[in-house]
């Protein structure tokens, strides 16, 4: 039985997370967004012109060709598998499974209490197995690398960028399995402050699929339980059976694990500012992580 052809997308997902190359890298190169080049990949939008497929030929080191091949038959016309893909596509305000959208004592029933110590060590172990030297050594996780690369390559589960509404930084697609971001946080990577809440909006979104992934899929087959449950029952939930303070306490392990803060200090980071620059994050963050590990400048 003769394989089907893959998509121009699937193609340079699958090379670009072999290589190891962050989009935001190949936009720079080839003067698109992130936005447009993750649409690509997910096959909401086509090839790009034969120019650019070139110049992404070039950066993932590909010598044979074939992409500007398959780029040139996608662009003369689209796969038939593609196009039954697109037309299939549920509206995005149906797959949005995010906490603003469902009452707050929902996600939080389905949040099984965690201790911040027990977040901790979760987000360490992935340290410990994607960039050990970080637990030693003072430096910054490499959050977008992971969550564009390692992340599909070893769990199966597709980065997205795409335009989302101002006040919404990202979300847990269960149903499709993909993380979202926000694409304007990957746009202006000239400021800092930018760049840096986009690697804590990840490693937050990273953290509701590694703690609630099997927990919000149940919750999905529950529907009937989200629209009769009274939220004013559970005001007094423990902050640690709250789901978002959960992926934000994984945010900061990852970000900022308690053996590398405890190096960076010893080394004489003795600012919040210095310790921000070695860990690029905003200092709010930063002092937030500080006093959930009772550390002192």
């Amino acid at each position: 039985m003769q394989k089907p052809i893959k998509s121009f997308g699937e193609m340079f997902k699958e090379e670009r997370v072999k290589k190891g190359v962050i989009l935001r890298e190949i936009g720079k190169v080839v003067n698109k967004s992130v936005a447009y080049l993750s649409d690509v990949e997910h096959g909401r939008r086509g090839a790009p012109d034969l120019e650019t497929v070139a110049k992404i030929e070039k950066i993932l080191r590909i010598t044979d060709g074939r992409f500007v091949t398959a780029a040139a038959r996608e662009r003369a016309g689209l796969p038939s598998q593609l196009i039954k893909k697109v037309t299939r596509r549920q509206p995005v305000a149906n797959l949005l499974l995010r906490a603003d959208h469902i009452p707050d004592a929902v996600i939080r029933k389905a949040a099984t209490p965690r201790s911040g110590a027990a977040i901790d060590a979760d987000a360490e172990h992935i340290i410990e197995i994607f960039q050990s030297d970080m637990l030693t050594k003072p430096e910054p996780f490499k959050v977008e690398h992971f969550f564009e690369c390692q992340f599909y390559q070893y769990f199966k589960v597709w980065s997205d960028y795409r335009d989302l509404q101002p006040n919404v930084h990202g979300y847990l697609n269960i149903e499709e399995l993909h993380v979202v971001i926000n694409a304007q946080l990957a746009e202006n990577q000239n400021d800092t402050v930018q760049r840096r809440f986009l690697r804590s909006t990840i490693a937050h979104e990273l953290g509701h699929y590694f703690l609630h992934e099997p927990e919000f899929r149940v919750r999905m087959q529950l529907e009937e339980f989200a629209d009769s449950d009274d939220a004013s029952q559970n005001k007094h939930i423990p902050v640690y059976a709250d789901p978002e303070w959960q992926a934000w306490r994984f945010a900061g392990a990852l970000l900022m694990p308690k053996p590398s803060l405890e190096a960076a200090l010893k080394l004489g980071c003795n600012t919040t500012e210095e310790l921000c620059d070695v860990f690029a994050v905003n200092p709010a963050f930063m002092n937030s992580r500080l006093r959930a590990l009772k550390m002192s400048l």
